[in-house]
This record gives structure tokens, C-alpha cells and sequence, in this order.
């Protein structure tokens, strides 16, 4: 079992981390966790080089999260909610996906990323919204598309202000089963 983790919180070790935990402690197997915050990625320029080539021209270490993305049985998208969507970080990382468009509708290749599944994780610091959770969904799910992974669901954490994510039963109980259900997809046919 592979999974990836995008994970958009520049806080390391705050309520995305505590959710993130919760969600892989049923995963198993490797994992890898793409620091959008910390890790230094570029943003999609539009040069347009994957119109032509698999991959990204820009030298960042993309190329290895796109072996991990192609190797992967799950992926998992993890952020707080910042101005009503993902972070900019997170969203800077996820238009690097562009190669898989690329692919898919320019150059038109034979290889097709394996399907997998994916699972997002969400927090607000106040009481959510439905249209923002809406369009943090729509943007997960996309990404989810692009990298060919059928999305089984969203948990939300709100409110994480006055009540820290580990504190919150009821969303840790619903990462950990998140995580449960990605894991038993493992090898099976989707």
C-alpha cells in the first residue's frame, strides 16, 4: 500500500497534522507526505512544456511526487480553509498537475495513471460554510481526477479555534474510517 499526502497547513504539527495522523494510523503500508508549505514547490507557469513531455520542466522535485502519484493505491488531500478554499500553497502544488491534463487531452499518451482512491481533509477555524465546502471539494476533486483516484469523501473539522481537531471526537472518528476505507481498497478492482 502507497499513499500520498498533499498536505496544504503551513503549521506543521497543528489540527491538519492531527487529523493527517489519524486518517494514515489505518492506512499503512509507506507513506509520503508532499510539504505544499514547506517543501518549496513551484507554482504551474503555463510554459506548456508538458504539452510535450511527461513531467514538469520546473526543477523543484516534482518528478518524484509524480512516481509516488503514479505508484500510489490512495491519495489524500489535507487542508485548512483559507479565504473559503484549499491553501494557496496546497493549490500553487496541485496546478503542477497540469502534466496529468497534459496528458490526458494534448499529447494524447497510452500510459494512464493507475486508479487509486482519495479521501480530503478539512478545518476551519470558525463554523463552516456550505458553499465553502463546496468549493473545496470541487477543487479535491478535480486534483482527485486528474491523478484518476475516485474520490470516497470529505471530513470536515470545523470550529478548530475553540476546539483543537484532536479534541474533536467525532472528526477524528471519521479520519481514522477514512482511513480504513482506503487501505481496503487496496488491490481490488475499482
Amino acid at each position: 500500500m502507497k499513499t500520498v499526502v498533499f498536505f496544504g497547513s503551513p503549521r506543521k504539527q497543528g489540527n491538519t497534522r492531527k487529523m493527517v495522523d489519524a486518517c494514515i494510523e489505518k492506512v499503512g503500508g509507506e507513506i509520503l507526505t508532499v510539504d505544499c508549505c514547506g517543501g518549496r514547490f513551484s507554482a504551474c507557469t503555463d510554459c506548456r512544456w508538458c504539452r510535450s513531455h511527461a513531467g514538469c520542466s520546473i526543477p523543484d522535485g516534482m518528478d518524484d511526487v509524480y512516481s509516488w502519484v503514479e505508484e500510489a493505491d490512495a491519495v489524500i488531500i489535507a487542508s485548512p480553509v483559507h479565504m473559503g478554499t484549499l491553501s494557496g500553497p496546497l493549490l500553487s502544488v496541485l496546478s503542477r498537475l497540469q502534466t496529468y491534463w497534459s496528458s490526458k487531452f494534448v499529447r494524447v499518451t497510452d500510459k494512464v495513471v493507475p486508479r487509486k482512491k482519495a479521501g480530503c481533509l478539512l478545518l476551519t477555524a470558525g463554523s463552516s460554510d456550505f458553499d465553502m465546502e463546496r468549493n473545496c471539494i470541487y477543487t479535491a476533486s478535480f486534483a482527485f481526477r486528474l491523478m484518476n483516484a475516485s474520490f470516497l469523501g470529505c471530513v470536515l473539522a470545523d470550529n478548530t479555534d475553540h476546539v483543537p481537531a484532536q479534541d474533536n471526537e467525532h472528526a477524528m472518528a471519521s479520519a481514522r474510517r477514512m482511513g480504513g476505507s482506503l487501505s481496503l481498497w487496496k488491490g481490488q478492482e475499482m
